[in-house]
This record gives structure tokens, sequence and C-alpha cells, in this order.
């Protein structure tokens, strides 16, 4: 029925019995402090937490940490375990830039996901089963070049969607940077262990000892598998290619801690020890040669102040805490001594332009000075080793040369981790490949 036209009696109209009309929404506030909000219906936007879109590895952090809020833990675990292979890992070492992206943090403080992210992750490790499960066998089969991060996370993604997954691994543990590069202290080697151990459960095969281009050819690859990732890493280490860098004494910054980490160290450092560096790996280097009998130990960087250090805060306040002393806009332009290092030349420097991101310029026309030490250790960084993969697939940079797919031209060959670099310009890591 129409009530168009109809006429409202006057005791119906508002006001009567004492109430009054809903205010305005502009002189709402003026009335209560809230307004009229309880006559607005919501407004829902579909839109990604800024802490998902921040996290490189494309975790649901709001779904989990809702689930954590409602103390459904193991529900929690198995969502966090959808896109994250070892949070037990990450929870220790990621450098969570979904805290920055807090929305928390506009009020007080972010919420401390990874702390969070690590109690789920020890939380799966204390359970005699994992809640993921291998997908039904396709047939077919994946070879890993790699066990480090991006080969692990290769490997349990394709293991949960069918796939036959061998790891090859030329080092006599799994584990990659994660065992090579990341002390015990920051990493213990049973977490990483017992992550390893789940990957098998599912159904990955690891084979240590086996390198590719000696103990595997390339051919052997394309003949044996139905599709290959290769996710080795960057594991040379960068020289400074200074004078007399081949004395003894003269380190370099991983192999030094992977030597520690795969317990086959040999080194034995003196009282004075200098790093080479201003990133995570030096700063490791710089801890870990304290943990090794090193009485004083200086960091040597290019970059003008800490603010510059390309370094996690968190670790390098850390780093000083533990008595670490810092030498800024230095470069080491000389190793001195006869035979065996001595001490250390140095000549101020500075970036030509953004930091971290273009050429040094060093003063050698500047005062020198020495810096006498027992060992340095040169951590400024490493790059590929790749004699063994065809030059086509090689690109001026000396990383690995894909498509927007990760795919080495036309071919069953795939790349990621730090070996490549996606059109982000980052590298593409854990998670999913």
């Amino acid at each position: 029925m129409s009530t168009k036209g109809t006429h409202i009696p006057d005791w119906l109209a508002v006001p009567f019995a004492g109430i009054t009309p809903a205010p305005s929404q502009e002189k709402g506030q003026d009335l209560f402090p809230t307004g009229n909000w309880r006559a607005i219906r919501p407004v829902y936007r579909d839109k990604m937490p800024p802490c998902n879109n921040a996290c490189g590895t494309n975790e649901k952090i709001q779904g989990y940490l809702d689930l954590v809020k409602r103390g459904k833990y193991l529900d929690a675990y198995a969502l966090i375990k959808e896109d994250m292979p070892f949070p037990s890992v990450t929870g220790r070492v990621c450098y969570h830039p979904c805290e920055q992206a807090c929305n928390r943090g506009q009020y007080d403080e972010a919420i401390s996901i990874r702390a969070v992210e690590r109690f789920l992750g020890d939380l799966g490790q204390a359970l005699p089963r994992d809640v993921v499960k291998a997908g039904p066998p396709n047939g077919k089969k994946v070879a890993i070049v790699g066990s480090g991060p991006a080969g692990h996370s290769a490997a349990y993604q394709l293991a949960r969607l069918g796939y036959a997954v061998t790891i090859l691994e030329k080092s006599p543990k799994a584990g990659g940077l994660n065992r090579g590069g990341i002390p015990d202290w920051v990493l213990p080697q049973q977490v990483l262990d017992r992550e390893i151990e789940r990957l098998v459960e599912i159904g990955v095969t690891i084979k240590t000892n086996t390198e590719v281009g000696k103990d595997v050819t390339w051919d052997d690859l394309k003949k044996n598998y139905d599709a290959c990732v290769l996710a080795v890493g960057l594991i040379e280490p960068n020289s400074v290619r200074a004078q007399g860098e081949n004395k003894d004494g003269v380190i370099y910054g991983l192999p030094f801690l992977r030597d520690i980490g795969m317990g086959t160290s040999k080194v034995k450092l003196g009282p004075r020890v200098a790093v080479i560096g201003g990133g995570n790996t030096a700063i490791d280097c710089a801890r870990e040669a304290l943990r090794q009998g090193a009485e004083e130990v200086t960091m040597i960087t290019v970059e003008a102040n800490t603010d510059e250090m390309p370094a996690v805060p968190e670790d390098l306040h850390d780093m000083i805490e533990e008595g670490v002393e810092l030498l800024h806009g230095r470069a080491m332009t000389a190793v001195l001594g006869n035979g065996k290092l001595e001490a250390l030349q140095l000549h101020p420097a500075r970036f030509a332009g953004a930091i971290n991101a273009s050429p040094i310029l060093i003063d050698r026309e500047g005062p020198a000075e020495r810096f006498a030490l027992d060992n340095v250790i040169i951590a400024i960084g490493q790059h590929a080793s790749l004699a063994w993969l065809p030059n086509e697939f090689k690109n001026e940079r000396g990383t690995i040369k894909i498509d927007r797919f990760g795919r080495l031209g036309n071919t069953k060959f795939f790349a990621a981790g730090d070996v490549v670099q996606l059109g982000s310009g980052q590298p593409l890591m854990v998670g999913w490949w």
C-alpha cells in the first residue's frame, strides 16, 4: 500500500512523549561525545592489513594474531605454516618489518609480532607430528639445488603440492645460510635441525655432500627431473682488493661464520680484531669474535655514523652493548706486515652518492692511519659461484638471469633466493617462491 500523501497526525509527530529527534551529524558532537554514530551503518573496506603488506613472506599476520588472542594456538600455528615453512627460525632472525608497519605503533607501541611467531614456531616443534601434510603424489620430480631459506621454502611448498622433491646440498649438513651464516646464539642448531626434520617428514629427500658441477652435472638435472629450482645463494666473499690482503690473519666473514656453524673452524683469533663492513654479517662476525676469545673488537665502516649503516638497529645496539667499538668513515687500503698481518692502513672514505648504493670515494691523499691488530675479518658482502651454469643464464651482475616467473628462459629450470632478483629489486627468499 502506498503511503504517499498520507497525513501524519500531530500526536504522532516528534517530539512526542518526551522523545527528541536524533541530532544531525553536524550538531551531534555538541550533544553527545561520540555523535549519533549508532544511527550510522559501518563501512567495511577490504584492505590488506599493513603488517601483512610489509611481510616479505606474505604471512597472514593479522589472522594468526587474532587466533592467538582467542587462545586458538594450534589454529594459529596451522595458519602461519600455510606461508612460512620454518616460523621458529624467522621468529628468531627476521628483521620484522611488520612491526614497523603495525597500526598499534601510532598509539603506543607495535605488537611484538616476531615474538608471537617464535612462540608459535616453538609450539609446533614440540608437537609429535606436524599439522602440514604432503599433497597427493602427482608423479612429477623436482630437484632443489641448495638447502638455504629459499631452497627450504621451495621444497616445502612443492611437497605440499604433491611433487617428489630432492634437495641437493654440497655441504655436510643441510641448512645453507641458516646454518652457515647465522651464529648458534641467534639460531640454535637444534631449532634448525627440527625444522629440517619436519621437511623430511613430508617426503622431501635431502642429499648432502652433493655439489652441482662436480657430483651432479647440468645435463643430469635436465635428464632426471621434471623441473629444477636453483637456490644456491651468494656464498663467495667479496674482496676489498687492498694491497697485502692475502696475508695470514686476514679472514672473510661468511666462511668464518660457516666454519663455526658447521663445527669445522680451525681459526684462533688474537686479542685484537677488526671487522670491515657495516651490515648484519659484519655485526655477527664482530659479536662472534668476542665469543671466540677476542679481547678488543673494532668495526671499521665507510658509513659516517650508525644511522647510515645498513644493519638492523636492534643488532647494532646489542653489538655496542657487548663492547664492540666503531670507527666510521674509513676504508682499508692495505694490510701491513711481514708475511703476517700486523696492522691495517686506513684512509678517509665516503660514498659518492646514495648511502650503500653508490661507489666509495677514498681520499688517498688524506692522512693514512696505522691500526695495529692481530686479525681482520672482511665482511662486505658475497657474490655467486656459478662456474657450472651455462653463460646464457648469467647476467651482468654475476647472478642468474630469470623472467618475471623466476624461470631461466624456455627451460625447466627456475631460480630463487639471493642469487636472483625480481623486478622489485628484492631477492625472492622464503614463503611462496
